[in-house]
């Protein structure tokens, strides 16, 4: 048959080949033979195809057939295995191949290698032994030795350099619990700051440490300050074959010592003891004939340990002396002051101030700034002048007296001149002057008139002549 196009409405019976370019059928076409299309076939087919290559699951309806999911795989793996068909094969899959992955799979009592393993409550694991160990508030990890006779060990190593074992040993009358090391160069530590993942056993600070020759340091630095506040607090006693060497030793209880006890002992400590306690040594106790004896013998200071009378010094004396010493400035011009550390006392005089505080000007007299001052210089090269001048004594005139004004004698029984001649107007230059000596007096104690008598010399120019009286 030609290739053509075929459209058919209704059945269409074809008993020979055929090649068809396009063929669309709206009813059921039944083929008994083979349907070989070039192109797609749309629609429903029934019956067996050879050939699918160019289609997968993805293309296919889920059927009776179901198709794979992990949660279908999940969920018949939980179904299938338990521990009836673990048991049954961990001979075959762990013992003889150990390749199998077990991932969130329930084991009850697995048996690894001759040691049984129990699954316990709240999280604990027990090697050995099927016992209820822990609680609500515990998780416990439990391994006990397979026999009774058996040594139970924890061994912790660094692949191809060491092995360290925690362990027990012995029975239930006497037995061990044991850190052993291999060889002899471990240090035992105890850190903090390490205890949680990334583990760094390396770092972190060191609490407590051991070194291979088994010396024993503890960094904690805290000061003894009660039996409970210390660095390492021991509730029974503490028993050394050395010696215990410390800053301070402050014991509650007794200090027991076969050899020496070196160090000072406290107060407190001796509180309820007394020399009853001790045994006389090298230094004797206090009998009345050694005291005699020994003051017989003239000890010196130096003999005695100080006690509360203490010994003379140079430096107490000074001391004591510089303290009994003080000084009491009672005010007025300068100033006193004492220092006790020098024993030195200081006296600081008047100020110029404080003394002219003290003087004040007066008649004729000026201070300024300390210089005393009169109204002239009263030298004896100088040449004075007073306004007045009243002597109550005698007065002594070595050189020349002279008088210019009136000179009026108070009070004198005798008047005595030495000099042979008394000049009056020795230095006048005039010819108007009288010259002459008058004397005054009354005619009786109560004449109220005064009279003058004397002799004197009265110039007087008469017709160009002079006249003398």
């Amino acid at each position: 048959m030609a290739e053509k196009d075929f459209k058919v409405k209704n059945g269409l019976f074809v008993t020979d080949s055929a090649n068809v370019n396009d063929l669309n059928v709206r009813g059921t076409a039944a083929v008994t033979g083979a349907i070989t299309a070039t192109g797609g076939v749309v629609g429903n087919v029934t019956g067996q195809v050879s050939d699918i290559s160019n289609h997968n699951t993805g293309d296919l309806t889920e059927g009776s057939n179901l198709y794979y999911t992990t949660a279908r795989g999940d969920s018949d793996t939980t179904a299938l295995v338990d521990s009836a068909y673990i048991t049954l094969r961990t001979p075959e899959y762990v013992r003889l191949t150990g390749a199998q992955t077990l991932t969130d799979k329930t084991l009850v009592d697995p048996i690894i290698d001759s040691t049984q393993m129990y699954g316990m409550q709240y999280g604990g694991i027990s090697f050995n032994v099927d016992g209820q160990l822990g609680d609500s508030l515990q998780s416990v990890l439990n391994f006990t030795s397979k026999d009774n006779g058996d040594d139970a060990v924890l061994s912790l190593g660094v692949n191809d350099q060491f092995n360290h074992a925690i362990g027990v040993t012995g029975n239930a009358a006497s037995n061990d619990m044991v850190i052993g090391f291999e060889g002899a160069n471990t240090e035992l530590k105890i850190k903090s700051g390490v205890g949680k993942a990334p583990f760094n056993l390396s770092g972190g600070t060191d609490l407590l440490t051991m070194d291979t020759g088994g010396k024993i340091n503890i960094t904690n630095s805290s000061e003894a300050v009660s039996k409970s506040n210390a660095a390492l607090t021991i509730v029974g006693g503490l028993g050394v074959d050395k010696n215990i060497r410390g800053q301070d030793i402050i014991a509650q209880g007794n200090v027991t010592a076969t050899g020496t006890l070196f160090g000072t002992l406290s107060a407190a400590s001796l509180s309820a003891r007394s020399t009853s306690d001790l045994s006389e040594g090298t230094n004797l106790y206090y009998t009345d004939a050694r005291v005699d004896s020994y003051v017989n013998a003239s000890i010196l200071t130096t003999d005695v340990s100080e006690g509360t009378n203490l010994y003379y010094t140079t430096a107490r004396a000074d001391s004591d002396a510089k303290n009994a010493i003080s000084v009491n400035d009672g005010g007025g011009d300068g100033s006193l002051s004492y220092n006790a550390s020098t024993g030195v006392i200081s006296y600081q005089g008047p100020s110029a101030s404080e003394v002219r505080a003290h003087f004040t000007g007066g008649t004729g007299v000026t201070i300024t700034n300390g210089s005393i001052a009169i109204g002239q210089d009263v030298s004896t090269s100088s040449t004075v002048t007073f306004n007045a001048l009243n002597v109550s004594t005698d007065a002594t005139v070595s050189g020349d007296l002279t008088v210019g004004g009136s000179y009026i004698l108070n009070e004198t029984t005798d008047l005595r001149v030495t000099n042979a001649l008394i000049k009056l107007a020795d230095s006048n230059n005039q010819n108007t002057v009288d010259i002459g000596v008058v004397g005054r007096y009354r005619d009786s104690a109560g004449a109220p008139d005064i009279r003058r008598a004397g002799f004197l010399e009265m110039l007087q120019m008469v017709n160009g002549t002079h006249l003398q009286i």
